[in-house]
């Protein structure tokens, strides 16, 4: 009769070859990898915001707007950009203003910077009646 040790050290050796292979939990990610990740999907969808915000077209000031765009770590927006509310990717230049807000501020606890950049100023949009096009005008 086989010993108890034995026993178990043939179970063991059967169970690993009818076994298939265990599947490994995929790597983790350093932080410097993760924040290489989160920078590039935030210049793809900035690039993207610009492509979509090309037509920038209006006939009165009311069809400018100004969007609050991105996070800075102590808090309100990095940047403004500037809409034209009549320009038929509005709806999508707003969703991706809010998807590049939610990606930067997840840079910002991935790779948080040594510092609060100041606050950008506030903008005046403005309808340009000579180009017909929205831009920041000047603050009075």
């Amino acid at each position: 009769m086989p010993s108890l040790q034995t026993s178990l050290l043939v179970l063991g050796f059967s169970l690993s070859i009818a076994s298939p292979a265990v599947a490994q939990a995929p790597k983790k990610k350093s932080k410097n990898e993760q924040a290489e990740s989160v920078k590039t999907r935030k210049d793809l969808l900035e690039q993207t915001i610009m492509t979509l915000n090309k037509n920038k077209k209006c006939q009165v000031d009311g069809e400018c707007e100004a969007l609050e765009m991105g996070s800075r770590i102590c808090g309100g927006p990095s940047q403004y950009l500037i809409v034209s509310l009549s320009n038929p990717q509005f709806s999508s230049v707003k969703a991706k203003v809010t998807e590049y807000t939610a990606v930067e501020k997840e840079l910002n606890l991935v790779d948080p910077p040594n510092d609060c950049p100041p606050a950008p100023n506030q903008p005046d949009p403005k309808c340009s009646k000579e180009k017909e096009e929205c831009y920041n005008g000047p603050r009075r």
